[in-house]
């Protein structure tokens, strides 16, 4: 059987207390942070690409 079921269980009954529950969701949030700066990196490099690759269009003038 499971001592501990949730963060409140950790803090107030492990030893790890309250500094345990503080690591385990800053190393959390902190994946997450860097998991989304990367998708956003991944995201203007792909339309910068995009747009690099679209040719100008070459419109004639007519002369009057």
């Amino acid at each position: 059987m499971k001592l501990f079921t949730d963060f409140n269980d950790l803090a107030t009954k492990s030893a790890l207390g309250e500094g345990g529950v503080e690591r385990q969701v800053t190393n959390i949030v902190n994946s997450l942070v860097v998991r989304n700066q990367k998708q956003i990196k991944i995201k203007q490099q792909q339309e910068l690409v995009e747009k690099l690759e679209q040719k100008p269009v070459q419109r004639k003038t007519a002369k009057i």
